[in-house]
């Protein structure tokens, strides 16, 4: 009978208390295996500062059958895949088991565990303390039981396995053909969550597995505070995996459904299709509407994720990693109106960009009666070396896009920049545009944007979250349409393109959206560049009235852009479509403010069906959706951005989600108002440099290299 060789695969770190005692222990299970089955140890310290290392070092020279590879100390994870490619390759396993180091796991099992392999039950045999017969000590804890109970939810949920109880277990066997089939190798993660990817992807291969019952004996009370540590990692890992949120979508809404199906059955609704003919004309117009904003919401949702999702679209569009010589010249147009208070730090944080003075230059354009700005700009130009100049103007339109269209007539450099008078750039942007400019073909490149002060009124968090998502994942799909609605700031243009297409319109109140448009139809070529450490800082408006007042100027310049019909000079079906979609977005809105509430008071007051009831309802569950996914969003900004991360974060956007798609909706009603009725007046919004964090940029460290 032909050999059989087990390997278990034991990750140490710290376990110098109980792993003489453990080795001893598994090794002696050998007895209890057929003859035909050899039993080897491969044990992996993860750099253990307490001498596990050389403790199990010095147990080599009396047995043979103990194997000791270290780690890189990058945890479990990367442990048992470097300790799993030994055990296949160097020691030729036919089953691995793999376990704990101390206590937690009895070595007894491991005859089970290799016999039900070997009998053909099972392809892969889980030692579990969900089962019946498994069990958790008795002195452990409420605290650290608890603990165990969520690892285990979180584990059975990431790995979407609801046939095994217990997914979170690290006392397995393998066959070493499903360990391979399993993909063990590929797994990039190297952390906590590593046996749940395991499982996870032995489970999609189809492999049988078996559950066998762990009891888990007395040990020594752990540190309740560690365990909850270690839990808040844990939990942080598995936040992540934002797909899987994704994917579960349709458990949210099948809950959901019910709630309201139950909702409008208490609140009598007929169930008779039989119905007046204005109750019929009504309900027909309501549920057209309904699943037309519940498209719109599902699209958002896609734009939401579309490279958030996908590493491979946000690696394209990161910043080169190498720059080339510095060979462009760059000129810096900065509006500047009442703009007072942070004009001077901006200047400053403009200036002193990590690129030759000699090839950069700054225009700061103020009209004459802004004695305050101009103030403020020429004593920054007195006491600075940096080639810095105040244009002014007294002549109309008093907007931006009259501003930067002085400002281009006076740019001397062959790139032309546009930053807001609050804008703190990243020190090496310049160096990014420059290198990323060698490439002939370019025309426009638009880098990442991001609000900063997420806590300072109600609607900052969901503001700094429109931001995060539209620079991380939105613009990477309109890049890929060949149609961007460029950022109103960290846009770099050709000159020559700019003039060629004579600047800005200074009639249009959303002067970026519509230069993109002009750009996009004759043949444009756009990039998208970003990484959050290299966005351009900025702060939300100050109060309510200034967010309304923002919002609405950029939704009434959407329907100028509309108007000027420049969209239907793309090239293709799907763009125009696309730039028809979008610049309607902003009236969805208004629908959507109007829809909610109605939706609401039909559903629990008139008699209609309860098909058509639960149909008004569907576009407040897609914007439920989007709830999770913001909540998923905050946690990554404040990861991101080194902010704090408050529990009460998740409670202030719950209560400001909706408050928030009304403020949005009531700015497109006022936006369309204000178009029709021919009103033009630019609004002004007012900055307070709320945003600033002392030395942000200098927390990275940041190489630069000639190409």
């Amino acid at each position: 009978m032909a050999m059989i060789k087990a390997v278990v695969v034991l990750p140490t770190h710290n376990d110098a208390r109980d792993i003489r005692d453990h080795l001893r222990t598994v090794l002696a299970q050998q007895q209890k295996l057929p003859s035909h089955v050899r039993l080897q140890v491969l044990v992996i310290d993860d750099n253990s500062p307490n001498g596990s290392g050389k403790l199990i070092h010095n147990l080599l020279s009396f047995n043979h059958n103990i194997k000791l590879i270290s780690s890189n100390g990058n945890g479990i994870g990367a442990a048992l895949k470097q300790g799993f490619a030994y055990a296949l390759g160097a020691m030729g396993a036919d089953i691995v088991v793999q376990m704990d180091a101390n206590t937690n796991h009895n070595p007894v099992l491991i005859p089970v565990l290799i016999m039900e392999i070997m009998s053909g039950k099972s392809e892969l045999a889980i030692a579990s303390r969900f089962v019946k017969g498994g069990s958790f000590p008795e002195n452990w804890p409420l605290v650290q039981l608890i603990n165990c109970w969520l690892r285990n939810a979180l584990a059975r949920a990431f790995s979407g396995i609801k046939t095994i109880r217990d997914c979170s277990s690290r006392y397995r066997a393998f066959s070493a053909e499903v360990l391979m089939r399993s993909d063990f190798i590929q797994i990039k993660e190297s952390d906590d969550t590593y046996p749940a990817l395991l499982l996870k992807n032995a489970a999609k291969k189809g492999v049988a597995i078996s559950e066998i019952p762990l009891r888990v004996a007395a040990q020594p009370l752990g540190n309740s505070s560690a365990s909850l540590r270690d839990l808040k990692k844990l939990l942080r890992r598995y936040l992540a995996y934002k797909w899987s949120v994704v994917k579960a979508f349709p458990l949210i809404l099948l809950p959901l459904l019910i709630l309201f199906a139950t909702a409008a059955i208490l609140s009598n609704t007929d169930l008779s299709l039989t119905l007046p003919t204005p109750q019929r004309l009504l309900s027909a117009a309501i549920t057209s509407l309904s699943v037309l904003l519940t498209i719109q919401g599902v699209i958002s949702l896609y734009w939401m994720i579309y490279a958030w999702e996908d590493s491979t679209r946000i690696e394209k569009d990161k910043p080169p990693k190498i720059f080339a010589v510095p060979n462009h010249t760059f000129t810096t147009i900065i509006p500047a109106r009442h703009e007072e208070t942070v004009i001077a730090d901006t200047l400053q944080a403009v200036t002193a960009i990590n690129y030759p003075q000699h090839l950069m230059e700054t225009l700061v354009v103020c009209r004459t009666d802004d004695a305050k700005t101009i103030s403020a700009v020429s004593a920054f130009i007195n006491k600075s070396r940096a080639n810095v100049r105040l244009l002014l103007f007294d002549d109309y339109p008093i907007n931006k896009p009259h501003s930067l269209n002085l400002g281009l007539h006076q740019a001397r450099g062959d790139v032309v920049c546009v930053f807001d008078a609050e804008d703190q750039p990243h020190p090496n942007i310049f160096n990014i545009i420059n290198t990323l400019f060698q490439d002939r073909k370019l025309h426009v490149i638009q880098s990442g944007v991001q609000l900063m002060n997420y806590r300072s009124k109600w609607f900052s968090l969901l503001n700094v979250m429109e931001y995060y998502f539209w620079f991380k994942s939105t613009l990477h799909f309109f890049a890929e349409q060949g149609f961007i609605p460029l950022g109103g700031n960290t846009v770099f243009f050709r000159r020559t393109v700019l003039e060629a297409v004579g600047g800005w319109d200074e009639n249009c109140l959303t002067e970026d959206a519509e230069i993109g448009m002009r750009l996009s139809a004759m043949g444009a070529k756009f990039k998208v560049v970003y990484s959050s450490q290299h966005a351009t800082q900025e702060e939300t408006p100050h109060d309510t009235r200034s967010f309304i007042r923002q919002r609405t100027r950029w939704n009434q310049g959407f329907l100028q852009v509309l108007m000027k019909k420049h969209w239907s000079r793309l090239p293709g079906f799907g763009q125009r479509l696309l730039a028809v979609y979008t610049l309607l977005l902003p009236q969805l809105q208004t629908l959507l403010f109007i829809l909610i509430p109605m939706s609401v008071a039909i559903a629990f007051t008139l008699k209609l069906p309860i098909t058509i009831a639960l149909l008004t309802t569907l576009p407040l569950l897609i914007l439920l959706l989007q709830l999770v996914i913001y909540n998923i969003g905050m946690y990554e900004f404040t990861r991101e951005y080194k902010k704090p991360f408050y529990l009460l974060l998740p409670l202030k956007l719950v209560l400001s989600f909706l408050p928030f798609q009304l403020v949005l909706g009531f700015s497109a009603l006022r936006a369309f108002i204000r178009f029709i009725t021919g009103n033009t007046i630019w609004e002004k919004t007012r900055h307070l440099n709320s945003h600033r964090v002392k030395d942000f940029f200098q927390e990275e460290t940041y190489s630069f290299e000639q190409a």
